[in-house]
């Protein structure tokens, strides 16, 4: 198999020759299926065999051209001209496709017509795009496990060293960082899809961020910053739009890194957000909803309560309509209120993290109250109830005895009045009589 990916680094494809596509010096459709079968020999049952990765990367080191002409060593350009010059190729239809029109003197090839043949139409931008994506991918998945490596096995440090000469940082955060292309709205507010088939699309960079977490591993605060501003924050801010998870699992992984990150206090405020956003997205499965939640938790863990205070003004009108959208917030309000009570309650706040503001105790206050309160009119409803219970019981632990204020549930605080989404309602006075 490895040989036969060798010889696709070599020369091109002949059958897209004879359709008229350009001759690139080789082939990465072709590349990009033997690739997949060595990851399925590498990847087994969701886990990496040790043996078989082994093998691989030795294999395909001994035979340079397989990694492409990006990657093969002498005048290779590197992993992110590759994919930039590739996104160039997908944008120019003379370079992207065939340069002569399909012979209609053989409509037979064709029994589709013409829309058959677009749907089997090849694009070359996007074939490389693949190749290296599926390529990266491999590599990832034959790193040696983080446990063999603090072991000092030296196997195991030989095999990284060489995955991360093929491959510098510098160029995993450079692809990380473009920007994919996401349906957008045209002037007559239309919705323009992106051809998929041929453009740059998460698929495509999913690999980088598993090779970034496999090979490299992020544990330094700055560059996980630098990563999460260039790279990662605008495919968040664009998969929420879009119903979509992204690179939460490995923010999940670390995010003891964003303690002490005051100093980027709007950064991480705006991925909170956006994360809260993804989180209630209608599309997501239970495996999907489960990673978001894990991840907001985990943030939230490691950050100053203070840091939270945005997002509890969204969850003041938020969590009390009790939707189906709610037992997240609640489980996180929980474990909030429950880590940082002292914050709160204690005169002299909790240690470095000082005192609690005025508006954070009111926030705090509207938030038990208007549980409170929806409960109360709600049809007892087992499953939520388990959640919503110990939430009121411990944000009504953090808020100082003091404080509490028996006429907030009055008629004489006006509220606001909500429908059952959470929209505004207006409820005007009747006047005619």
């Amino acid at each position: 198999v490895v040989k036969y990916l060798a010889g696709c680094g070599l020369q091109s494809c002949p059958q897209l020759l004879a359709k008229g596509y350009p001759d690139i010096g080789w082939n990465p459709c072709g590349g990009e299926k033997y690739l997949d079968f060595l990851r399925f020999a590498v990847f087994v049952n969701g886990e990496s065999v040790e043996e078989n990765a082994n093998v691989v990367v030795r294999l395909l080191i001994r035979r340079p051209e397989c990694f492409g002409p990006a990657l093969r060593g002498e005048g290779g350009n590197g992993l992110l001209a590759a994919i930039e010059e590739a996104i160039k190729i997908s944008e120019d239809p003379a370079r992207d496709g065939p340069t002569v029109k399909k012979d209609r003197r053989f409509p037979g090839m064709f029994p589709g017509g013409e829309e058959q043949h677009e749907e089997n139409k090849v694009h070359l931008g996007n074939a490389i795009m693949s190749f290296y994506s599926a390529l990266i991918d491999l590599l990832g998945r034959c790193a040696p496990e983080m446990h063999l490596i603090q072991a000092g096995k030296g196997e195991a440090l030989r095999i990284r060293a060489i995955l991360r000469s093929l491959v510098p940082i510098e160029d995993l955060v450079g692809v990380i960082s473009l920007s994919v292309q996401i349906p957008d709205f045209g002037k007559d507010n239309s919705i323009i899809e992106p051809k998929m088939s041929s453009s740059f699309v998460p698929d495509h960079k999913a690999p980088m961020v598993l090779f970034l977490d496999r090979v490299y591993g992020i544990d330094n605060q700055d560059f996980l910053l630098h990563v999460l501003e260039v790279g990662f924050l605008p495919d968040m801010r664009a998969a929420a739009s879009l119903d979509t998870v992204t690179v939460l699992p490995l923010i999940t992984k670390c995010a003891f890194l964003f303690a002490g990150t005051d100093h980027r206090a709007i950064m991480i405020d705006s991925m909170l957000h956006t994360i809260y956003r993804l989180s209630r997205g209608r599309a997501f499965t239970k495996a999907q909803r489960d990673v978001i939640e894990e991840c907001l938790m985990a943030l939230c863990k490691n950050l100053r309560p203070s840091m939270l205070q945005h997002l509890l003004r969204r969850l003041v009108f938020d969590v009390p309509i009790l939707n189906e959208y709610a037992k997240m917030p609640l489980k996180l309000l929980t474990n909030h209120y429950e880590r940082c009570w002292k914050y709160y309650c204690l005169p002299n706040g909790w240690g470095n993290f000082g005192l609690s503001s005025e508006e954070e105790l009111h926030l705090t206050r509207k938030l038990f109250w208007g549980i409170f309160e929806s409960l109360a009119h709600k049809k007892f409803d087992a499953e939520l109830f388990k959640i919503a219970m110990p939430c009121i019981c411990a944000i009504a632990g953090a808020i100082p005895p003091d404080y509490v204020d028996a006429s907030y549930s009055s008629k004489t605080e006006k509220k606001a009045l909500v429908d059952a989404e959470g929209n505004f309602d207006p409820k005007p006075v009747e006047t005619t009589k």
